[in-house]
């Protein structure tokens, strides 16, 4: 996961609870990075994971409610960074097409063991696009927030499902409709 995602997380708990609890999160996870993120590095999920989890024990905000907050916040930060990205379409399907064909195959040519997220774009005889999402990794709550605020921010006419699918690899699949 790259290094970004961690500088932004540690940048919103700053925003939202101060550097105290910044400090405090990074202190009692136990991180193999030992919580020095640079935003191109690439870092375990599970360091983020670490980090929610305290930051849910110190606040008493589920982590759920963190990571969907979090996908909020992480849009507004890549409407600021990329926002060529968010201008190109007003389509909320092209967008998530772009972020496919460019954004997820640049980080696996960088990172060819990245354990890459799959889209699915699919569109009905009745007329009814739909983009499906699924990843292994456990941050679904993560896509979810980033799945919302960007339909939010298209002002998209969509409804987004979430769907857990058991078996020897759990996965999470996100199906986004228009209406």
């Amino acid at each position: 996961m790259k290094g970004l995602v961690f500088t932004e997380f540690l940048e919103m708990v700053e925003e939202k609870f101060g550097y105290v609890t910044v400090d405090k999160i990074i202190e009692s996870s136990e991180l193999p990075s030992g919580g020095k993120y640079t935003s191109i590095g690439n870092y375990s999920h599970r360091e983020l994971m670490a980090l929610v989890t305290e930051l849910s024990k110190i606040q008493q905000i589920p982590t759920t409610e963190i990571m969907k907050s979090y996908g909020h916040h992480l849009i507004e930060v890549f409407i600021q960074k990329f926002g060529v990205f968010f201008e190109e379409t007003q389509d909320v399907f092209k967008f998530y097409q772009n972020i496919d064909q460019f954004i997820h195959l640049e980080v696996s040519k960088q990172n060819v063991a990245a354990n890459q997220h799959q889209f699915e774009f699919v569109q009905s005889e009745n007329g009814a696009d739909q983009m499906i999402y699924y990843s292994k990794k456990k941050i679904a709550f993560l896509a979810e927030g980033l799945f919302a605020a960007t339909l939010e921010h298209f002002k998209a006419k969509a409804t987004l499902e979430k769907e857990e699918i058991l078996g020897e690899e759990p996965m999470v699949k996100f199906i986004i409709s228009k209406i």
